[in-house]
């Protein structure tokens, strides 16, 4: 696992990236004996349109020529978004020539010809291409090192018309990516069009719309149909823990970048909350990708069969590697908890599963045991703190492993469902009822996992830039402090307001921690920016600072909108829905 991304420290800085061009701009990339690498990784746009616009025909409107005038067509930038633009070049990569923005707007203008019918917008100008390119690398390409050269970050800009910047381009690239598609003998051996998909399925997946969700799903089976094949043993991933690329000379650089950029393609699509695991964990769709199925993960597996953990092993791991295993170990558990004759697992502890929510049963409680794999997220969570300043990794293996812990406790579908979200009233009615019943049979999980969540709200809370996930775990952190104030909380006699405060949400001292978690020491609970859980009017107060913190005009902002509005009509007493948010409001792009 330690080897998940070779030198990753070395490519996570851009600057790494670039490589002596061509006469074309491209970078030659050299064949490897098991797979075709496709032409040469090149500019973004340059690169969807490759194999489908080998003519180009000149488009009959002027380019533009000089910098003053390189901005969205039919569109002024005000003074304030000229010195925007010129602030956030950042410098990680050069500036693209006049040619090379030439090049992709010929391609451009020849889809937008011949594709009349979806009335593509016009292309943003290279002065704004170029700023967001910087903004990708400086506050996205850290925590998801993708090796991509061109990539944009519009979902970071603080322009004015970051909105109609980020609709352009999902709808230029949607178009072009279709088309690529229905133009391609195969989908197979194309660096360039599996980054460019795996990157757009993130604007989808986050970025706010129904029809993004919808979209995605087509896009989902067209990204694992291109990584699938490289699965095997011995095409991209050795047969061994022995990584295949370590047979590769160190003077082949060109070679080994080819190599390790289908790796991150691969282990991404997968791992990366865009495709698989994410969509697991937020919308419960099942991976296409098993775990076994990564073949230079057998350190994952084998963890959940230590009887103690190996808190040296894990520190050892590197960033990368933690954030893989962090998120393998809980698609192996909920795997193994839907097929308990899984053979990896047989030999293991056994892994209690919760009961359908409209099912009548009451709730079984197991005899105590250490939950193995809850210590095991539990490490990860420790580790990434511990090393977390500077890594923009490390802050997200630590919310993910806090959010996992919560959802190994109440899973994701009675959490919506319990407010109402797309369900009939008999199921809000058992998914309330599951709630409550699992909340007082398991008291001290309950406390753990309202220890959890008010830790990852107070982060969410205090940062300044937002991934991409951080909306939906936002809200399941919510929707959790939200049912354990009203069906926990609320039938406690600590309401007298004399009681000792503990602020659940802040660091505590673990002696004092595991007292309050095993019911030994009865507190008044505390969290930022709701004050103390009373079981009466903080449940309103949950909700409403959770939509002040999603009242953000930062990145992901349409994501968050959406799920403002769903959190209002619970406040007010309805059931939430998705509402699209209109065009004109503030959305992005990774």
């Amino acid at each position: 696992m330690d080897e998940a991304f070779d030198n990753y420290n070395m490519l996570s800085d851009p600057t790494s990236l670039q490589t002596t061009p061509g006469p074309t701009g491209t970078i030659a990339q050299p064949q490897l004996p098991a797979i075709s690498y496709g032409s040469g990784m090149t500019t973004g746009l340059r690169n969807i349109f490759q194999e489908t616009s080998r003519q180009i025909t000149e488009d009959p409107r002027p380019l533009p020529n000089g910098q003053s005038e390189q901005y969205l067509r039919g569109t002024d930038l005000t003074e304030e978004d000229r010195d925007i633009l010129i602030s956030e070049d950042y410098a990680h990569v050069p500036r693209p020539s006049n040619e090379i923005y030439e090049s992709i707007y010929a391609l451009y203008a020849d889809v937008s010809r011949s594709s009349p019918e979806a009335c593509l917008p016009n292309l943003p100008s290279l002065d704004i291409l170029h700023a967001c390119t910087q903004l990708y690398f400086e506050h996205f390409h850290s925590g998801f090192p993708i090796l991509h050269q061109a990539a944009v970050g519009s979902q970071y800009s603080r322009l004015s018309t970051r909105a109609k910047v980020f609709t352009d381009l999902v709808k230029i690239v949607r178009v072009a990516l279709l088309r690529k598609l229905n133009y391609a003998l195969t989908m197979q051996n194309d660096l360039e069009l599996a980054q460019t998909t795996l990157l757009f399925n993130i604007s989808l997946l986050f970025g706010g719309s129904r029809e993004g969700l919808m979209h995605l799903q087509y896009q989902r089976n067209v990204l694992v149909t291109m990584c699938r094949p490289l699965l095997v043993p011995g095409i991209l991933f050795a047969k061994s823990w022995m990584l295949s690329n370590a047979s590769i000379p160190n003077e082949d650089w060109s070679r080994w970048v080819v190599t390790e950029s289908w790796k991150r393609v691969v282990y991404f699509t997968w791992e990366l909350k865009v495709m698989e695991c994410c969509q697991l964990i937020f919308l419960d769709l099942p991976t296409i990708i098993a775990v076994s199925d990564l073949h230079e993960c057998p350190g994952i597996l084998s963890l959940l069969k230590m009887d103690v953990i190996d808190h040296e092993r894990t520190d050892r791991l590197s960033d990368p590697a933690l954030w893989i295993s962090t998120v393998s170990v809980y698609v192996a558990d909920r795997q193994a908890s839907q097929q308990q004759s899984l053979q990896l697992l047989s030999d293991t502890h056994t892994i209690p599963s919760h009961r359908n929510v409209n099912s009548t049963e009451s709730v079984h409680v197991p005899r105590l045991e250490d939950d193995t794999v809850d210590t095991i997220l539990s490490s990860f969570q420790h580790a990434a703190t511990q090393r977390r300043h500077g890594s923009p990794i490390c802050l997200i293996v630590a919310k993910l492993s806090l959010i996992l812990r919560v959802l190994r406790f109440i899973k994701y579908r009675p959490l919506y469902l319990s407010s109402g979200w797309m369900a009939q009233t008999e199921e809000v009615r058992a998914a309330r009822q599951h709630i409550a019943e699992l909340l007082h049979a398991k008291p001290r999980k309950a406390r753990q996992g309202l220890l959890n969540a008010a830790q990852l709200f107070r982060i969410i809370r205090s940062q300044r830039q937002y991934d991409p996930f951080d909306s939906f775990v936002l809200l399941m952190v919510v929707l959790y402090i939200w049912n354990y104030d009203r069906y926990v909380v609320s039938h406690s006699s600590l309401n007298g307001g004399n009681e000792e405060t503990l602020r659940i949400d802040q660091n505590i001292d673990a002696d004092l921690q595991e007292e309050w978690i095993a019911g030994t020491k009865r507190k008044q609970l505390h969290i930022s920016g709701i004050g103390v859980l009373n079981g009466q009017d903080s449940m309103s107060r949950i909700l409403k600072e959770a939509m002040r913190i999603l009242n953000h005009d930062t990145a992901w902002s349409r994501q968050a909108d959406a799920i403002k509005h769903s959190l209002h009509q619970l406040l007010k007493g309805g059931a939430p829905s998705f509402a699209d948010v209109e065009a004109t409001t503030n959305e992005t792009v990774a």
